[in-house]
């Protein structure tokens, strides 16, 4: 995922084997948030991982997480011309339709 979202960046710039162990379990750090990552992916990220194994999501979780995420997101981008429209008679009533060409 951070691959992805940080548009096929090298993870672990500048780091090497021993190096990457110790910036994952001895200081107990994560790769930073890709500029363009959205917060909410990104913690996904962060609980994928966790030290602990049994502290991560399974795929199934991730399957659902991933949906809401991208749900909320398409509700959220709709842009209000494709939201659907409902008139009310008040609306109908009040609108100047010209009878006469």
């Amino acid at each position: 995922m951070w691959e992805a979202t940080s548009y096929g960046d090298k993870p672990y710039k500048g780091k090497r084997g021993q190096e990457i162990l110790k910036f994952l379990v001895e200081e107990e750090k994560r790769m930073e948030k890709p500029p363009l990552c959205d917060e909410d992916v990104y913690n996904v990220m962060l609980s994928c991982w966790e030290y602990d194994k049994h502290n991560r999501p399974d795929f199934k979780e991730l399957a659902v997480i991933l949906k809401s995420i991208i749900g909320n997101r398409r509700r959220s981008l709709r842009r209000p011309a494709e939201r659907p429209i409902q008139a009310s008679d008040e609306m109908l009533e009040r609108s100047s339709i010209p009878t006469t060409i």
